[in-house]
């Protein structure tokens, strides 16, 4: 009885040490750092400043803003504030680009990913009202301590659905706000009858001003000769074009990297057009970098500009590869002219001066017909142009998403666009005869597509990126089976397919045909179904596929397979494919029956689920080195 006793002390003892390096593991899985610049010069005053500001005062909510110009480097003074204290709180989520996504009417998106990141889980962000992730925001996080940073603001409205009060929110918490513009905040006196006023005392505002002469000085050498001071053969001309460029650090960074490995005549030139421009035109000085870009690469930076920050890069490659450009060598040469970033998840990035550049010039393509510019992404715009069928054959892509999801999309409309590359639509239909209509249509995205087609004679032979999503289609196809396989199975150019359907079969199409596909990916809640791909598709880079139930691929498919990139699965293929060089798991019985050992070409795995695990581990020696993110862990178990 006394061993017993003495065993179940020790045991206590041991539980106590693991639940600690649980916490502590915990804690650290937890804590989400911002990428930052390679370069930053003049940031950690700045930084130690907002230091100050957050530490004064008591230790209820506290609203820090930090306001300036455009370019100024809010979002990196953000970002380092965000590394610096986001292990303090038992929850953190960095927004960027809110103007930009409530612009879009993407505010629940938002709401969802403040859900998903401060709570470590999905499950709660099926909201679909604004006003019930309101509801939600206040509920989950009035007793949290939480870090939020909500970049480029510019309204009370968008702050109002994400943040709008201290009482939301636990003691302690911080929410950072960036803006260019501070009139909309409830922080003057003579706001006196504002219902905001209540507010007034939380906020605390902090203002970035320009860099000095010898810091910008500095960051502009970074970029152009990659140290800390310009030679001596072009320290002249670097200080004269340093002076005219101002103390803006986003134009001494893309001046600077556009002037990089160039001959000093390309510099004369460049300082003789600042000459030219006036020292507060920030996007007028950009637009001199956007001047020295090859045709294809302008394109591309318009594309992007338009329609692609914050996108996965995947699919607007193979649309650029479709159009004849080289994607990754002129993406390289715009990522090397800061004109744009490759950021978290693969993802597009673009500076919002940098944005509001390219849409200038493609607005100023015709300022007063929007029907002779290139690109419409404005959907009001874009409908308007083709209902009133202004539409030329300069349009190349149009963007016509949240509008009246019941409007027929006709043929006539349409007929007026005969060299469109790029579609994205949500909701509504297509109805007429589309015969010789749409023929150099390379990008076709449409959510909330409907039902039953009603288009007839639609050929899509260039199709390059296929993305269908919504839940009205029915079980079996109907509506859609005879446009699917003219569509599908002749579409030999079709390098990316994207199904993303609730409660429905696979569709009635034959892969075999579709010999160039490189990105499948399927999103089917509630069904069981087989994914037959043929063996002909050796190569593919990306395969997602979720389902709450089980799906698998042909054996003949999964043994002949030579390079598949990235598979994300749930209840999915993780375990059939020995050579798979990515894993993304977020299902847990998927995890359990996963041999990591069997796979020797792992290189990265990002677990994404709520795991408990069971003491069984299988993670042999694969021979390889694996990256492994926990994004979602909620509890760790105990471990053998």
């Amino acid at each position: 009885m006394q061993m017993q006793d003495e065993l179940k002390k020790q045991a206590r003892k041991h539980g106590e040490i693991i639940n600690a390096i649980k916490d502590d593991v915990l804690t650290k899985l937890k804590k989400r750092t911002r990428n930052l610049p390679d370069h930053l010069v003049g940031i950690h005053d700045h930084v130690e400043a907002i230091m100050d500001l957050l530490n004064k005062g008591s230790p209820d909510v506290c609203y820090l803003v930090i306001h300036g110009m455009g370019g100024i480097g809010k979002t990196t003074l953000a970002s380092a504030v965000f590394n610096r204290i986001s292990n303090q709180f038992q929850g953190c989520s960095f927004l960027l680009d809110v103007r930009e996504s409530a612009q879009r009417g993407r505010i629940i998106d938002l709401q969802k990913q403040l859900l998903s990141e401060i709570l470590y889980t999905k499950s709660l962000g099926i909201h679909t009202s604004v006003d019930a992730g309101i509801s939600i925001i206040r509920e989950m996080f009035r007793d949290k301590k939480v870090l939020i940073v909500l970049d480029d603001v510019d309204k009370w409205d968008q702050l109002s659905k994400l943040a709008e009060k201290s009482n939301w929110f636990g003691p302690g918490s911080k929410i950072i706000i960036t803006t260019r513009d501070i009139n909309f905040l409830p922080i003057k006196e003579e706001e006196e009858e504002s219902s905001c006023l209540a507010h007034s005392e939380e906020f605390k505002i902090y203002e970035m001003i320009e860099l000095d002469y010898s810091h910008a000085l500095r960051l502009f050498s970074q970029h152009a000769f990659r140290m800390d001071s310009p030679p001596l053969d072009f320290l002249d001309i670097s200080c004269k074009i340093t002076y005219k460029t101002g103390g803006l650090p986003l134009a001494l960074e893309v001046i600077g990297s556009s002037l990089c490995f160039k001959s000093k005549k390309i510099w004369k030139d460049m300082l003789k057009k600042l000459d030219l421009v006036p020292k507060q035109e920030v996007i007028n000085k950009l637009r001199i970098s956007f001047d020295m870009l090859e045709h294809h690469q302008k394109e591309i930076f318009l594309d992007i500009a338009c329609y692609f920050v914050g996108e996965e890069r995947i699919c607007p490659y193979y649309m650029w590869k479709a159009s004849n450009y080289f994607p990754k060598s002129e993406v390289l040469v715009l990522i090397r002219m800061s004109l744009i970033k490759i950021v978290e998840t693969n993802r597009l990035w673009m500076h919002d001066q940098v944005r509001d550049l390219g849409r200038e010039i493609v607005r100023c393509q015709d300022v007063n017909v929007p029907g002779n510019r290139s690109r419409l992404w404005l959907p009001k715009t874009a409908l308007d142009v083709i209902q009133m069928k202004e539409g030329t054959n300069k349009v190349i892509a149009l963007r016509l998403t949240g509008l009246s999801k019941m409007h027929n999309f006709t043929s006539e409309e349409f007929s007026k666009l005969p060299n469109l590359k790029f579609l994205e639509l949500e909701g509504g239909n297509m109805v007429g005869d589309f015969k010789n209509l749409l023929s150099k249509l390379i990008w076709l995205s449409w959510s909330d597509c409907p039902s039953e087609l009603n288009a007839t004679n639609l050929c899509l032979k260039k199709l390059a990126v296929l993305k269908l999503s919504g839940s009205n289609i029915t079980k079996n196809w109907a509506g859609w089976e005879p446009c699917l396989i003219k569509w599908i199975e002749g579409l030999s150019n079709l390098e990316s397919l994207t199904l993303i359907m609730r409660d429905v079969t696979f569709p009635p199409i034959n892969l075999a045909t579709l010999s160039r596909l490189r990105n499948l990916e399927i999103t089917c809640v509630g069904y069981r179904s087989v994914v037959g791909l043929p063996s002909s598709l050796k190569e593919l880079y990306l395969i997602r596929a979720k389902s709450p139930t089980e799906m698998s691929l042909s054996s003949d498919w999964t043994n002949q397979c030579n390079f598949v990139r990235e598979v994300v699965s749930d209840g999915v293929l993780g375990q059939q494919l020995v050579n798979v060089g990515g894993l993304e798991v977020s299902n847990n019985e998927l995890l359990e029956r996963l041999h990591v050992s069997r796979l020797t070409g792992l290189q990265r795995m990002l677990v994404d689920i709520c795991l408990e695990a069971s003491g069984d581990s299988r993670c042999g020696d694969s021979g390889t080195a694996m990256v492994i993110e926990y994004s979602s862990m909620q509890l760790l178990g105990k471990v053998a």
